[in-house]
């Protein structure tokens, strides 16, 4: 009996020092793993006892993988992308190449075959920039952003030799290389270096049979990263009213791997930009759009889009 309850001890000690509950909480330190929640999203979502009800919590969340059950697949690869959206082939970038071990694969064409590496160059050449992707990778890990500006190339903002850049890409595997969207300046000025999409959250309403923005919100890259995604580890997003396309008073930031953070009142670390209160150009308009290429995909019911307002609106 002793040995067991020695054992139940330990166990309750481990419990209690790996879910850390935040200490300024009266409840005790189990709280937030007895109602499913990592400590990371209690504090970016500032959960409490009053409010926990309305979140989806992390366990519940992880249990319900696959959500588009099937379907999942369809949109946990980017490859899919440009063919799930083939009637809206004008808010898809262009795809150039499938990559793998076998070389490049044009893709949306009759004639087959594979391109080498000096085909890529070309390409490269002619569009000045390129964004290489692994298909279904995630939180933008492998993200690459070539360019050949003049003569020298670049590999995510850093000169780089054209004997090294030909070596990554011909060993690049499960690989889309598309066009480089230019983003409009009310984000560029806040992050020239990433693109700084919007997430959008849509949501099946099974009654009114149709999509609705469950929740939105907007992302920067920070310290030069070439990635907007705060999972990449220089980042943050804010969140956006789904109503009015402007942006909240509360986020998240991590900067230099430090961990997800939650802020308020947000200020870009690299400019001071106050973004708190800043008003997403034309939000009305492409949440009408996002909705509708949901509705039109509606053999799945959770959709996550990322959105990249252009230079033209």
């Amino acid at each position: 009996i002793d040995r067991e309850m020695n054992m139940i001890k330990r166990i309750a000690r481990k419990l209690f020092s790996e879910y850390r509950w935040l200490k300024n909480y009266k409840w005790g330190n189990l709280w937030n793993y007895k109602h499913g929640f990592l400590p990371a999203t209690i504090s970016v979502c500032k959960i409490n006892k009053d409010n926990y009800a309305e979140f989806l919590n992390d366990r519940d969340y992880f249990a319900g993988h696959p959500w588009n059950g099937a379907y999942s697949g369809i949109i946990d690869n980017k490859l899919f992308l440009p063919m799930l959206l083939k009637a809206y082939q004008e808010y898809v970038p262009k795809y150039y190449y499938f990559k793998d071990e076998s070389g490049f694969l044009q893709l949306f064409n009759t004639r087959g075959g594979r391109d080498t590496v000096e085909v890529f160059l070309g390409l490269l050449s002619k569009e000045g920039k390129l964004c290489l992707k692994h298909t279904h990778s995630s939180i933008g890990q492998g993200f690459m952003l070539v360019e050949k500006i003049d003569n020298n190339y670049r590999l995510n903002g850093k000169i780089i030799e054209l004997s090294r850049l030909t070596e990554i890409v011909n060993g690049l595997n499960e690989y889309i290389i598309c066009e480089c969207v230019e983003g409009h300046e009310y984000s560029t000025k806040i992050c020239p270096t990433s693109l700084n999409t919007i997430r959008f959250l849509c949501a099946w309403d099974y009654d009114k049979k149709e999509f609705f923005l469950a929740r939105c919100f907007h992302r920067f890259g920070c310290n030069g990263n070439v990635v907007d995604n705060v999972g990449s580890g220089n980042g943050l997003l804010v969140f956006v009213d789904p109503e009015t396309g402007k942006m909240k008073s509360n986020g998240a930031i991590n900067i230099n791997n430090s961990g997800d953070r939650f802020i308020e009142n947000i200020v870009h670390p690299d400019n001071n930009i106050l973004l708190t209160g800043l008003e997403i150009p034309n939000f009305k308009e492409i949440k009408e759009k996002v909705l509708e290429i949901c509705d039109s995909i509606s053999f799945l019911r959770w959709v996550g889009l990322d959105v990249a307002v252009t230079k033209d609106g």
